[in-house]
């Protein structure tokens, strides 16, 4: 059983509820569908071909049945390999790095790479998400070359990539074929900090406690960890574009 769905009427409301609990072990949201369609294996084909370093001439035509199909086909190629070409592209920043970075700063330094290496025309194509292939100012970049004096086009793909950098390292880290789950890279917390939080911790459980009076630091240390590697994998994390959803 890979996924329960149930529909009840109260009403004229409907209410549809899928369970995504694995029943061996439990976990939640942690089941995916064993199998692919045409459309998902030629992303899949998409994928290999423009990683690789022996194509340096990245260019694909997509034969389809009908006009409709076509359309509907293009789109989920241009959405589905964007994703994988942000993740070939943090992953290549992070290698150039040769150091490790925190994910707070590691947007900035992932822009500033990619500005340097491509010019604004490709950084701007290569990085824009596909749902904001409709604003005009990427129209006029198609067009002509270049943007508006005072487009913002520039800055709302910054934020963009910003927010899926830190998806990528959160809540969509176990989801799919992700740089976590391919062993490529993976946020954690900081040592110092998690050190910190222990020493201030462990005395606390020690004397408040009588069913933890045995605990050890290293005990501590381990549940602080997958604490916070728990709330990171569900998105927990905090970005200044949330402030008004928090607040709200």
């Amino acid at each position: 059983q890979v996924t329960a769905t149930t529909t009840s009427t109260s009403g004229n409301a409907v209410f549809n509820w899928h369970d995504l609990t694995c029943p061996t072990c439990a976990s939640r949201d942690r089941l995916i569908l064993l199998g692919a369609r045409n459309a998902t294996l030629g992303a899949q084909v998409i994928e290999h071909s423009w990683a690789s370093p022996f194509n340096d001439d990245k260019k694909l035509i997509a034969f389809s049945d009908s006009v409709q199909d076509a359309a509907h086909r293009a789109g989920f190629f241009g959405a589905r390999t964007y994703g994988f070409t942000l993740r070939s592209a943090v992953q290549q920043c992070l290698q150039h790095q040769g150091s490790e970075s925190t994910l707070a700063a590691f947007p900035a330094s992932f822009s500033a790479f990619w500005k340097n290496a491509l010019t604004t025309p490709e950084y701007l194509a290569t990085f824009i998400h596909p749902g904001m292939e409709w604003r005009q100012d990427y129209d006029l970049l198609k067009k002509h070359g270049e943007l508006p004096a005072s487009s913002k086009l520039p800055a709302d793909i910054d934020r963009r990539l910003e927010w899926e950098i830190y998806s990528n390292y959160s809540l969509y880290s176990r989801i799919g074929r992700t740089l976590e789950k391919t062993s490529a890279s993976i946020a954690y917390p900081q040592p110092d900090l998690v050190t910190e939080a222990t020493e201030r911790l462990t005395p606390v459980l020690l004397n408040e406690y009588e069913e933890l009076r045995d605990i050890t630091p290293e005990q501590v240390r381990i549940f602080i960890t997958g604490i916070i590697t728990h709330l990171r994998q569900n998105g927990a994390v905090w970005l200044p574009i949330l402030n008004g959803y928090v607040l709200d």
